[in-house]
């Protein structure tokens, strides 16, 4: 396959971004992390009563904590069923050849 059928084949595979979709949804989610770390960020000053540059940063902190948490457990869901998966496409080669 020379290089200009293969960019052809890629571009007429390659799924196509749901733009309209996905940028709202992202905007709204990014959003909504920013207000939870507001919400973290007043508790630490108002009911904790920290200096504001603390208060900032152990907000920060809570939201690193709860995403490291957060990715892992996903990791621990998705990476079974991905190794399966690789597993299985790899099994299928091997029969190929027997």
């Amino acid at each position: 396959m020379k290089k200009e059928e293969y960019l052809e084949y890629v571009e007429k595979n390659m799924p196509r971004a749901k733009l309209l979709k996905t940028l709202p949804l992202s905007f709204l989610i990014g959003g909504l992390i920013c207000a939870l770390a507001e919400v973290f960020r007043q508790f630490l000053l108002n009911a904790l009563e920290l200096q504001e540059k603390y208060a900032s940063a152990i907000s920060s902190a809570i939201l690193i904590f709860l995403t490291a948490i957060l990715t892992g457990f996903a990791n621990s869901v998705v990476a079974p069923a991905l190794e399966f998966k690789t597993k299985r496409v790899w099994f299928k080669c091997i029969k190929l050849f027997e």
